[in-house]
């Protein structure tokens, strides 16, 4: 049952943030500056909330899953344990990099924003490919740990 809700969550997760970067953020660039800021605004604030606490769940439950997966071959636990890794290594990354530029994005005044706010949209863009790479590789594992581990 664990492992289910796991790949639920983790499916989720990566496939929210491929939404985000390969569909919103693109529809978000065709709009006049102030209507993308002003759409943007809200977006970000929503998942500066969320997020955190989608990420958490997905890395407490891949933990879990590799302490639950000590009796099991070897090559499955060495595949959640990457897995685990690269979810934990993804929301450093995201703490280091997109969440500060998601928290200035939120905050700004889409009337008056900033010369270089185009600049802080690119770069959280930029920063969302990797990690949505990194994403895309975490589920690769996890699902790959989950399908020999049911052979």
């Amino acid at each position: 049952m664990l492992s289910i809700v796991l790949l639920m969550l983790a499916g989720t997760l990566v496939g929210s943030e491929i939404c985000i970067a390969l569909f919103v953020h693109p529809t978000l660039y065709k709009l006049p500056d102030e209507c993308h800021l002003r759409a943007v605004k809200p977006i970000a604030s929503l998942l500066g909330r969320v997020m955190p606490f989608w990420y958490f769940a997905v890395f407490a439950l891949g933990i879990a899953e590799c302490y639950f997966s000590r009796g099991t071959g070897a090559m499955i636990r060495y595949l959640l344990y990457a897995f685990t890794g690269l979810i934990g290594f993804s929301v450093v990354f995201s703490l280091l990099g997109p969440v500060p530029i998601n928290n200035r994005i939120s905050n700004l005044d889409p009337s008056h924003p900033p010369e270089n706010w185009r600049e802080l949209r690119q770069r959280w863009d930029r920063l969302s490919l990797i990690r949505v790479a990194i994403l895309l590789i975490a589920l690769f594992l996890l699902v790959s740990g989950e399908v020999i581990g049911h052979r």
